[in-house]
């Protein structure tokens, strides 16, 4: 077939595709997912009998559904049994297989160097690269789970570990000196919903193009890129995160997939350390526990029932019934922390700054991704990032882009803060790229480090590659912040930027040179644009008649934006000593809250003020509503029907408003009321009236 025919029979299951190139077997494997069929074993069989004889993808992933092989295919299917199918293991226990040194093998301290050096601590480098495997993993789920259950192992799975699992002393492991231990401290990361570590079990023998390689390869590969269309995971070299974390190097691994005939539990050990001598012979430091067939010197997976038991014996996030996913035990694991309550705020801050994006709600068909984080099985609360103190600028962009990539306008959004999106284009034809979104939003009391970034993310993935840092706004009290995706179209340029780690977009490691052009433009645009809207040019030469929104404040924010004293908002500027000086009185803005307001579009903001720093028994207070624009505030638009409806200030008659001025006793709260446009930013200067 043309490749222009592969391109056009795919676009209905792309989201399925998962191959190196766009094939006639990439494409009907793809297919085989988009219902539910594993792209290898007995539904492979069927589909590729279906098409060599004529039929179309979908009929033949449909035949694949519904006939039994062929007799033909069936008789030769029984009569040589799928190599890659599971050995028979009937021990109750699991054995030990050392790697020997083979040509063009790593010593193990090489293999955990290969993921770099990210700058970051690991801890974040673990959430990403665990979150972002279980995302690719989703298949065509619409939600999945994924949780870190940090927890103390009880008597029982210790004795397990020593008795069933570790069957020998691993030299250079510290296997042995951890199993001693009365207490040991385990984290458990896990996926529900996803596909698991499903295809073949040995990596010595060719797939075809299109099969899933999942198990082979995490548990056996180091550096075999993944290649799912529209991912941002890999699991290559990031996949030795887990490995780097654990203390003795060790992990577990327990995964329900699809196999060759239905659901299977499948469970090996792994390890990666130092390499060793014994007998004679070098060993790299790699050791698994699992079914080790010596006599072809490799390593396979328990399955079945003693998969299922030592599962259910050491693992305590358990399978539904007919629930795939995959479960890794980190042993001994060195997070961040002195205890296991500072390890737990760790991973905490981890998934907050790493994965917000999965925790901003979202009303269109994308699939899901539910996070908890637990400490002994516990759930430990995530902030709300809707209200988050500095990410819930990024979430609103984060919505606004969602919802422009998806053919809906920002107005019908209801965001919280006004936002702008600027395309970013390449090339003389204009090629979309992608979306940024920013906004300027306020700085709540405590903030040690507002917002100046814009974050950096993958189309479809949604996980935080890094964040572009360019300068703070100069307006006291607020912070800003950004967002950019690209479109999905050009999303694997973006992907082939990423160093294993997914910390950064480098263009240079880009081999296509369009490719390469995207990025290098959607970079220099994104800093362009963040400039310009950081320090806007002068706004006078506009004669559109649109009102432009802009981080311009009042002390009417104060107490949201930290406590900022005054009359009216202002530049920063640096202090300068001064001597002693009058007491004067100082208006302070307590809270700040928005509702709904009866009119569409519309919201009500109540504010509440207070009189401090006075010996005088009671001063008139005025309060003014703006509309903020570049630079200053809109000229005539105090009290602007059409944009700003003030109530007044709440008297203690339910219902009723008193306009300002009004007098304030020292230490008196009053709040003020009013109804504005949703989508401008406002002024309110709120001050004491001079007296003459």
């Amino acid at each position: 077939m043309k490749e222009s025919d592969l391109l056009k029979a795919l676009e209905p299951v792309r989201e399925y595709f998962s191959g190196k190139e766009v094939n006639a077997n990439t494409v009907l494997a793809a297919y085989l997912r988009s219902i539910g069929l594993p792209a290898y074993g007995e539904p492979w069989q069927r589909a590729k009998k279906a098409f060599s004889q004529g039929a179309g993808f979908a009929d033949a992933a449909r035949l694949a559904a519904e006939s039994p092989l062929p007799v033909s295919v069936e008789r030769e299917y029984e009569s040589a049994p799928n190599p890659n199918g599971p050995t028979p293991y009937h021990a109750s226990a699991l054995s030990w297989f050392p790697k020997k040194f083979s040509p063009g093998d790593l010593d193990g301290v090489g293999a955990k160097r290969l993921l770099g050096t990210p700058d970051m601590p690991p801890t974040s480098v673990l959430v990403r690269e665990t979150a972002q495997n279980s995302w690719d993993a989703k298949g065509n789920s619409r939600s999945i789970k994924f949780s870190l259950n940090l927890r103390e192992l009880s008597r029982s799975s210790v004795e397990v570990l020593r008795q069933r699992v570790f069957t020998a002393d691993a030299p250079k492991t510290g296997l042995s000196d951890l199993l001693k231990s009365d207490t040991i401290w385990a984290l458990e990361v896990s996926d529900r919903g996803t596909v698991g570590l499903g295809g073949p079990l040995r990596n010595d023998l060719s797939v075809d193009a299109g099969q899933d390689t999942n198990f082979i390869d995490f548990v056996l590969n180091i550096g075999a890129p993944r290649d799912v269309h529209l991912g941002g995971g890999t699991y290559g070299f990031g996949k030795t995160i887990a490995y780097v974390v654990s203390e003795v190097g060790t992990i577990l691994i327990s995964s329900r997939c699809e196999g060759l005939h239905g659901l299977e539990q499948r469970f090996i050990g792994s390890t990666i350390a130092d390499g060793f001598d014994m007998n004679g012979f070098r060993y790299t430091g790699r050791h698994w526990w699992g079914n080790a067939i010596h006599t072809e010197n490799r390593v396979e997976p328990v399955t079945g029932t003693l998969a299922e038991e030592l599962t259910s014996l050491l693992f305590s996030t358990k399978f539904d019934v007919d629930q795939t996913g995959t479960s890794i035990l980190i042993l001994d694991p060195r997070l961040q922390g002195d205890s296991p309550s500072e390890n737990i705020e760790a991973l905490v801050d981890a998934v907050v700054e790493n994965l917000w994006p999965k925790l901003v709600s979202n009303d269109d068909s994308r699939c899901r991704m539910e996070i908890s984080v637990e400490l002994n099985g516990q759930v430990h609360p995530l902030p709300d990032i809707e209200n988050h103190a500095t990410l819930s600028g990024h979430a609103e962009c984060l919505k606004a882009i969602r919802g422009t990539q998806a053919g809906r306008g920002i107005d019908a959004l209801n965001l919280r803060y006004p936002v702008t999106i600027d395309e970013i284009r390449w090339g003389s034809q204009k090629k979309l790229l992608g979306h940024i979104a920013l906004t300027r939003y306020p700085v709540p009391v405590g903030t040690r480090s507002p917002s100046h970034s814009v974050t950096l993310m993958r189309s479809q993935a949604e996980l935080v590659v890094r964040e572009f840092m360019r300068p703070p706004l100069d307006v006291e009290g607020f912070q800003w912040a950004g967002v950019f995706k690209p479109i999905t179209d050009v999303d694997d340029s973006f992907a082939a930027a990423e160093p294993p780690a997914h910390d950064d977009w480098v263009p240079a490691a880009i081999k296509d040179k369009t490719q390469r052009s995207y990025v290098n433009v959607a970079l220099r645009e994104i800093q362009t644009i963040a400039d310009s809207f950081i320090n806007p040019p002068d706004s006078s030469h506009k004669s559109d008649g649109q009102i432009q929104s802009a981080a311009v404040a009042g002390d009417a924010l104060a107490g949201l934006l930290g406590g900022v004293m005054g009359s009216a908002p202002g530049r920063k500027k640096p202090s300068k000593a001064v001597g002693p000086r009058a007491k004067r009185p100082t208006v302070s803005v307590l809270s700040t809250q928005t509702s709904n307001s009866s009119l569409p579009g519309w919201a009500r903001s109540s504010i509440e003020v207070q009189l401090t720093d006075t010996d005088a028994e009671a001063l008139p207070i005025e309060a003014i509503v703006r509309v903020g624009v570049e630079g200053g505030v809109e000229r005539g638009s105090e009290n602007d029907l059409d944009a700003i409806r003030v109530l007044g200030w709440e008297m203690t008659t339910d219902g009723q408003y008193e306009p300002s001025p009004v007098p304030f006793e020292p230490n008196q709260i009053r709040t003020l009321v009013f109804e504005a446009r949703s989508d401008l930013l406002l002024d309110v200067d709120v001050k004491v009236v001079e007296q003459r």
